[in-house]
């Protein structure tokens, strides 16, 4: 655990919210004594989570509030790595996982940005277009 979480469990403390401080701190200890045991196993404190709340526990834990910028990818490259540490970067995550490339394409085409619209509009021909180009293949 880091200072930034011990003191954020702290603060917890004094600012009189025992339940985020108790489950930090029940977290914290349980890792140590299994640590000093040498117990590899994690006895149930996280057996009982599915995988969108130990998500969200470990983007409580790091801190992560937001992905905006290129601060928020950062940290969404960081919870990458915390999934995989064979993921280094975005790229590595998206080149194993397809199905999060084509949420990314479904989450474009339901944005209805106009400035995308228009870059699109521009590169991609019309049916005309491509009729001649289809002809131009097979000369």
């Amino acid at each position: 655990m880091s200072k930034q979480q011990l003191s954020q469990m702290i603060n917890n403390l004094i600012n009189d919210k025992p339940e985020q401080a108790s489950t930090a701190l029940h977290d914290y200890l349980a890792a140590k004594m299994q640590e000093v045991a040498g117990i590899k196993e994690n006895y149930g404190s996280h057996d009982d989570k599915d995988l969108g709340e130990l998500v969200d526990a470990y983007l409580d834990q790091e801190g992560i509030h937001s992905f905006e910028s290129d601060r928020g990818v950062r940290s969404l490259e960081k919870l990458f790595r915390a999934l995989n540490s064979n993921y280094r970067d975005i790229r590595d995550f998206l080149a194993d996982n397809s199905g999060a490339s084509e949420a990314i394409v479904e989450w474009i085409k339901s944005t209805n940005i106009q400035e995308w619209k228009e870059n699109l509009e521009s590169v991609v021909g019309s049916d005309d277009d491509q009729e001649d180009e289809d002809d131009e293949d097979y000369r």
